[in-house]
């Protein structure tokens, strides 16, 4: 997992807990450690991703309970005794990642970890948690239980992928048909009563004047993504000419609306686009700025929504090479040593292959 310290408070309350809150610190360098205060767990809970408390359960039940909202916004939440024995995933455990905090705190001070997620006892990846970790945004939360439930019962759960590609465990099995999944990946607008998750994967490009309200630039946003049945939850970044970068409306709109940027220098632009409007070309330098910023940012990646005019907006949107949907994998080895393919027991050999895919094994 390696979380960022930063992101990490640990919170203790008598002498000996906090020389175990100081052991725990110097396994997260620049996490914060402060004594337990209802004042103090209101200020760090909207403001860090893992809190972590050594002390009984019962004060932490009793402290957190007036600030638990949802599942998808809670920190993930781990509980340690005082002699640092057990180590507890107590809230958050898939999306606010309690459970992968849990092992590796347990890991690094030689504790018990203690789950209870029912996915996790039965060795099953959760759907919340395979989410989480393909960097993947839950648009309906409350259909996680559902999903959930079929994998615990039937094991095995339906997944439709939508223009990408995703690592998957042998029991996700992928279908083609929308209507008969369990599990949606996609970034396009569709009625379904199945769990909708949003990949990071459309790269917009944005073309407008200096002065152009926030406001004014989220409103042209929605109003194409409305359009063409298309998900704000699956913008990886906004993209247009490097100059944006001391618009302060426009650095208003990314913060306010939680986006990304990329910015690119007019002549980066006119590689993709040679020419173009003179008019733009000569107040800008550029002969053309949202298609090719979007093109750009997306890898070079397909133009799904040409140029958009919207008075003094231009937007366009490009979904990623398919190659690099993912910046991360993962490489399951199930055995090295001598010998060769055939001595691979059948059960071994699926999920194997799967997850080595095109590789050439021959070579390893």
């Amino acid at each position: 997992m390696a979380i960022d310290p930063k992101d990490l408070t640990i919170f203790y309350l008598s002498h000996r807990s906090k020389e175990l809150a100081q052991r725990l610190s110097s396994c997260y360098p620049g996490s914060n450690m402060v004594l337990l205060t209802k004042e103090r767990l209101k200020e760090n809970w909207q403001e860090e991703r893992y809190l972590a408390f050594i002390c009984s359960c019962g004060i932490v039940v009793r402290m957190i309970a007036p600030l638990i909202g949802h599942k998808t916004q809670d920190p993930g939440i781990v509980v340690l005794d005082e002699w640092g024995r057990n180590c507890i995933s107590l809230l958050s455990g898939h999306l606010g990642g309690a459970n992968e905090l849990a092992l590796e705190i347990s890991q690094r001070l030689g504790a018990r970890p203690i789950l209870s997620t029912a996915t996790d006892l039965s060795g099953l990846v959760a759907v919340d948690l395979w989410a989480r970790t393909n960097g993947l945004v839950v648009e309906n939360p409350e259909a996680i239980k559902k999903a959930s439930q079929k994998l615990l019962t039937r094991g095995y759960v339906n997944v439709f992928l939508e223009d990408v590609l995703l690592p998957m465990p042998d029991y996700y099995i992928q279908t083609r048909e929308k209507e008969k999944a369990d599990v949606v990946v996609s970034y396009k607008i569709d009625d379904t009563k199945a769990l909708i998750l949003r990949p990071k994967v459309l790269h917009v490009g944005m073309g407008f004047n200096t002065g152009t309200k926030a406001e004014r630039l989220f409103e042209c946003l929605q109003a194409v993504f409305s359009e063409h049945k298309l998900s704000i939850l699956s913008i990886q970044s906004i993209a247009t000419l490097d100059k944006k970068k001391e618009d302060k409306d426009f650095q208003e709109f990314l913060k306010k609306y939680n986006l990304n940027a990329r910015y690119f220098e007019a002549q980066e632009l006119n590689k993709i686009t040679p020419e173009g409007s003179e008019e733009v070309y000569k107040h800008l330098g550029a002969y053309g700025v949202c298609e090719p910023a979007s093109i750009l940012s997306s890898n070079m990646g397909r133009l799904l929504v040409k140029k958009q005019v919207l008075g003094d907006v231009t937007v366009a949107i490009a979904i990623e090479k398919m190659d690099v949907t993912r910046d991360k994998g993962s490489l399951c080895v199930l055995g090295i040593g001598s010998g060769d393919e055939s001595h691979l027991i059948p059960r071994q050999e699926r999920p194997f292959w799967r997850r080595i895919g095109s590789l050439d094994t021959k070579s390893i």
